[in-house]
């Protein structure tokens, strides 16, 4: 059994995820299972299925994004479509599965971006 990048709590309708990596801006198209340069929008959402009730969250499990820092971002609609607005993004380092807000990075001491857990 493989363990989940993370549970997503929330009041979400629809909720799916897309994964942009910063280094070129290629977008992870999950119909073809890659990075793309201009998929279409509905082939690069990362769907996350039904809310898990024993939890109140949905366990996301992240397709296998090649190495390097992704911007993964969250919308909510009933079908993913380009006009959807984004409701929050973190910073995704792979293959670590490591998520950390961007606007927030946990700092240490003398104010250097921390990497390893507290």
């Amino acid at each position: 059994m493989s363990e989940h990048a993370f549970i997503l709590y929330g009041s979400y309708q629809n909720p799916y995820l897309r994964a942009v990596r910063i280094s070129d801006g290629l977008v992870f198209d999950v119909a073809a299972g890659q990075l793309a340069q201009s998929p279409a929008w509905a082939d690069t959402a990362i769907p996350l299925g039904a809310k898990n009730a024993v939890i109140n969250g949905w366990p996301v499990d992240l397709p296998e994004l090649p190495y390097g820092a992704y911007d993964l971002q969250l919308y909510d609609a009933a079908a993913p479509s380009q006009s959807d607005a984004m409701i929050a993004g973190w910073r995704l380092v792979m293959p670590h599965k490591l998520l950390v807000n961007p606007t927030e990075f946990p700092l240490d001491v003398f104010g250097r971006i921390r990497t390893t857990p507290a």
